[in-house]
């Protein structure tokens, strides 16, 4: 029985995660005497106010979902980053580079491309990279099994943050759309007051 690795590149982006686009402050209570240089945009009816502050909190449910997928993808790229040097140190294995495992003969082939007899005709040539005591084909196929996994669980971060992203939007084209929200701009507002004011004096970044 013989099982064959092959390199994958995986691609993925660590999102930023700071201040994000119009980030609304003190959603539920006064300014706290801050001194911020303030603009009202709008003032909210009660059944505005409702939609508004639904809005607002599930919108930064998802921020902090980001967050947490943000972190779990740079714990998962870091044990990428360990097994991958792990295993090129006990095996010589090179991930740009294409192996074949044999188990029953112990051993790691390396695999290339045979130069065609014509442009038709393509073949692989392996030659053997590496002989391995029954200790080492034990912990060769641990270690590729965990390095499958962690593969798995960074894909899967992924689809989880694009779905994340796609929410975010979706829920500032609604601020947007509802109560003239900008995604690049902060905003405050005043619940005893039910006013929405746009801050110019506050940094912000994506």
């Amino acid at each position: 029985m013989s099982a064959e690795i092959k390199y994958f590149r995986v691609s993925f982006m660590v999102l930023s995660v700071g201040l994000f686009a119009a980030g609304i402050t003190n959603c539920f209570g006064k300014d706290n005497n801050q001194e911020l240089n303030k603009t009202v945009i709008r003032r909210l009816s009660p059944d505005e106010e409702e939609t508004f502050v639904s809005l607002v909190n599930r919108r930064r449910a998802i921020r902090e979902e980001r967050v947490v997928l943000s972190r779990l993808l740079e714990e998962k790229s870091d044990e990428l980053t360990k097994i991958n040097n792990a295993v090129s140190r006990a095996f010589g294995i090179e991930w740009n580079q294409s192996y074949r495992f044999d188990k029953q003969k112990h051993a790691l082939y390396t695999l290339s491309l045979a130069t065609p007899a014509s442009d038709t005709e393509q073949s692989v040539e392996e030659s053997l990279h590496k002989r391995l005591t029954e200790r080492q084909v034990e912990l060769f196929i641990r270690s590729v099994k965990t390095r499958e996994n962690i593969q798995v669980a960074i894909q899967g971060i992924g689809i989880l943050q694009k779905q994340k992203q796609k929410q975010w939007d979706q829920f500032c084209d609604e601020l947007l759309e509802k109560f003239g929200i900008q995604r690049n701009q902060d905003y405050h507002y005043d619940k005893d007051k039910r006013l929405i004011y746009r801050v110019s004096n506050t940094s912000w970044s994506k």
